[in-house]
């Protein structure tokens, strides 16, 4: 980033000017650079991530150049291909002079996006069933946190995956869906196909969802039959 700067300075010096003067100009066109790249990336980001509930920080902006951009009429900042757009990120600035480009350099710059993120207010110990009081939201920058809860709506009803500390932020990876039975589970099984249909009583055997195959003993027989749990307390098994 201080490539602009030195280069001001050390002309200055081989021209025999005051070369003090020299580097306040630099720092004065540095500190310009800096902030309209500034505003630049941060435009670009928003524009992308299209996102009303989080704001955009961008930080540490150092120019990956080798030679003085040149001065023109109008710059554009691009994102690397495949960048994320949070974190340390690299963007391609482009100096025009009307339509045409007179200069290309890489910027560095560090994204982050502030937003509102779901949290504990309370210990929760492993398959503990997650509701609202245990819960609060509080702004953070979020390049550091993972698949993050914005919603205290998104985590209630949920179950934890593993035990969770006070102040700890709610992710995906830290919470699940209950099932929808569990082993032991009393469901009623129905057997349909070829115009019959039957029903029996069975037990559950392991965990399941809706729309899951699920295992089911025959109270009757002890066989196991396989089927699609289909609703809370039924299974369906086609023939």
């Amino acid at each position: 980033m201080r490539c602009l700067g030195y280069a001001i300075v050390m002309a200055a010096v081989l021209l025999g000017g005051d070369h003090s003067q020299a580097a306040t100009r630099a720092d004065r066109t540095d500190n310009t650079l800096t902030s309209s790249l500034g505003n630049l990336i941060q435009a670009y980001v928003e524009k992308r991530i299209s996102r009303a509930d989080i704001q955009i920080s961008v930080s540490g902006i150092q120019v990956d150049a080798a030679a003085i951009p040149a001065s023109g009429t109008r710059m554009t900042v691009e994102a690397k291909s495949g960048s994320a757009l949070i974190g340390a990120t690299r963007f391609l600035a482009t100096i025009f002079r009307q339509d045409r480009i007179v200069s290309r350099f890489w910027v560095r710059a560090r994204i982050d996006w502030l937003g509102q993120v779901v949290v504990a207010t309370r210990p929760m110990a492993a398959n503990e069933r997650v509701t609202d009081e245990s819960l609060t939201t509080q702004e953070m920058a979020m390049s550091q946190l993972r698949s993050p809860f914005g919603e205290i709506s998104e985590v209630v009803g949920k179950r934890t995956k593993r035990a969770i500390r006070v102040g700890e932020v709610l992710r995906a990876d830290n919470v699940e869906v209950p099932p929808t039975v569990n082993r032991g589970d009393m469901v009623k099984v129905v057997a349909r196909g070829r115009g019959i249909e039957l029903s029996l009583l069975g037990r559950v055997r392991q965990p399941a969802h809706i729309g899951e195959t699920v295992h089911v003993e025959n109270i009757g027989s002890h066989r196991t039959i396989y089927g699609t749990l289909i609703d809370p307390s039924t299974v369906l098994v086609r023939f």
